[in-house]
């Protein structure tokens, strides 16, 4: 299974483009925490109404979340192969507004982000009414 989910930061503005045969997508690079109080710099690809959307209502320093699958693009260049890993993103969660924050301080958003997702009524298999999971 080729799935990918990732929490980061926009790297700068997305640019949106128009394919030959004007199709929308945008190329960003997502700032992501490794756990280790580093960033790592995934580069990301998104097209149609999801590139048209990221464009108009995100910026720099963004939070966001993508949902996609890695993909590995190959080329030789002067008899040197060259790979390049990049994430195509089939869906984007706008998890909050444009901050000036440094990198390294994104483990925080994280925590934060997965600590205010909805539980649905549900705590550790426990509904409100006290039963468990039917599952």
């Amino acid at each position: 299974m080729n799935s990918c989910q990732l929490l980061g930061r926009l790297t700068k503005d997305p640019e949106l483009r128009h394919s030959q045969n004007g199709g929308a997508y945008s190329y960003f690079t997502l700032a992501v925490d490794d756990g280790r109080d580093k960033a790592l710099f995934i580069d990301c690809v998104c097209h149609k109404a999801t590139a048209e959307n990221l464009c108009k209502y995100q910026g720099k320093g963004s939070l966001i979340a993508v949902t996609g699958k890695i993909n590995v693009n190959e080329w030789e260049k002067d008899s040197i192969k060259h790979r390049k890993f990049q994430i195509n993103v089939f869906s984007i969660h706008y998890t909050g507004k444009a901050e000036s924050k440094p990198a390294s301080n994104l483990g925080k958003d994280v925590d934060q982000y997965f600590d205010n997702l909805p539980t649905y009524g549900y705590a550790n298999g426990v509904g409100d009414d006290g039963l468990d999971l039917p599952f």
